[in-house]
């Protein structure tokens, strides 16, 4: 089907970048935990359905840990990642410098690995 591809792609690259804000936002609170709709309220109401998508991507990657109910999320505990995202999202780092290990393919259309 024509245009399924560019039509996944879309989607992909959009779930990154709210991987990327929910960093951001987590490695500012590196030591407080979030409820799920206080995570939703940094983006737009259409934008809920990526935000559960970039949580489930986040935590199967063990980037941000959860309550087993998955009612509270916050950034991971465990190191070196935690130190690391807090060093890369949780100043005023700019996306372009984070490591390329964190990420496979042109930091523009960055997709965690």
């Amino acid at each position: 089907m024509p245009g399924t591809a560019s039509k996944d792609t879309t989607s992909e690259r959009e779930v990154n970048l709210v991987c990327r804000e929910i960093l951001n936002y987590l490695a500012r609170h590196p030591f407080t935990k979030f409820n799920r709709m206080a995570l939703v309220g940094m983006f737009k109401p259409e934008d809920s359905r990526r935000v559960d998508q970039a949580l489930k991507k986040l935590m199967s990657q063990e980037l941000v840990a959860y309550q087993s109910n998955g009612s509270l999320y916050w950034l991971t505990p465990e190191e070196p990642a935690h130190s690391l995202l807090r060093a890369q999202f949780g100043g005023r780092t700019q996306v372009s410098s984070i490591p390329g290990a964190l990420f496979s393919g042109d930091l523009a259309e960055a997709t965690f690995i």
